[in-house]
């Protein structure tokens, strides 16, 4: 909900469709609900900018085992193989890069297809059920999160919404982050 609030501006703006197929069975998650709303509503915003006007977009969750796959799809110009493989490394802005960062804190993962340019693409995210689920049929072993060394991060950029996502994304792994909004406050 609190992605789809988000980003319905967006998506309004141009005219898309938008269709939301959600299961009728509850289904829990060990999750931080406001990053995993942001990171939603990137994929949604992302969709939305990438349309053509009067386009449609479909955000669909369903459980699948012991996860929940949630996907957004669009009728947009499509991807090609390698560049699908570049989305979340930075190759297409800090927006992916950040999605990426916070479904992998939630022990998931996240990967990016389509059919082919001129033929929109897809985001499939995975995200595992908490246990205890009552939609869990075993108990299976949830990977274990090793942490990384914490560092002292200095985050420089004149973006200020780019600088503060990328500070919040580096918290969110355990670092210390400074940011600075211009080279003269970098260097200080």
């Amino acid at each position: 909900d609190m992605a789809l609030e988000s980003s319905r501006a967006h998506i309004n703006a141009s005219g898309h469709r938008l269709s939301v197929l959600l299961p009728s069975e509850r289904a829990m998650l060990d999750a931080d609900a406001p990053r995993l709303a942001q990171a939603f509503a990137t994929l949604l915003k992302n969709a939305a900018r990438h349309t053509p006007v009067q386009g449609s977009i479909s955000f669909s969750a369903a459980l699948e085992g012991r996860e929940v796959v949630i996907s957004v799809e669009d009728s947009g110009p499509g991807l090609t193989p390698p560049a699908a493989q570049r989305l979340f490394n930075g190759g297409a802005g800090v927006g992916l890069s950040l999605v990426h960062g916070i479904i992998a804190l939630h022990q998931g993962r996240i990967e990016a297809r389509s059919p082919g340019p001129g033929r929109g693409s897809e985001f499939i995210v995975r995200l595992p059920l908490a246990s205890g689920n009552e939609n869990t049929a075993s108990a299976g072993a949830r990977p274990a999160y090793t942490p990384h060394p914490t560092v002292r991060v200095l985050v420089a950029d004149d973006n200020r919404d780019a600088a503060d996502s990328l500070q919040r994304v580096l918290e969110l792994y355990g670092h210390e982050v400074r940011v600075a909004y211009d080279g003269a406050s970098a260097l200080r």
